[in-house]
């Protein structure tokens, strides 16, 4: 081995560790929390399908409120007892979580 082979690994080494450390340092975003559900809630509503069973093609079926809930099973539990209600097979019920205003 050579004086400048010597030379070029010596000099090589540690800017390729400074490299590959800076990589790894800057590569790592923050951790992601998990949104609470403080200020958030349940909204329920009802869409129309062109076929029963596809969701591809749905319009919102328009009423004067939405229905709120505090849950997710609360606002499942009247989305069960609403499409039971309503015999039709083209209905889909949802519920979304939403922020307060």
């Amino acid at each position: 081995m050579n004086w400048r082979s010597l030379l070029r690994v010596r000099f090589c080494l540690p800017l390729g560790a400074v490299a590959l450390v800076g990589v790894f340092a800057l590569g790592q975003g923050p951790s992601v929390q998990p949104q609470s559900d403080v200020g958030a809630v349940w909204v329920y509503f009802t869409s129309l399908c062109a076929k029963a069973g596809d969701a591809g093609d749905c319009a919102e079926v328009k009423t004067e409120t939405r229905p709120s809930f505090g849950s997710l099973e609360a606002c499942s539990l009247h989305r069960d007892q609403d499409l039971s209600k309503n015999s039709n097979p083209r209905l889909l019920g949802s519920c979304l979580r939403q922020r307060e205003a």
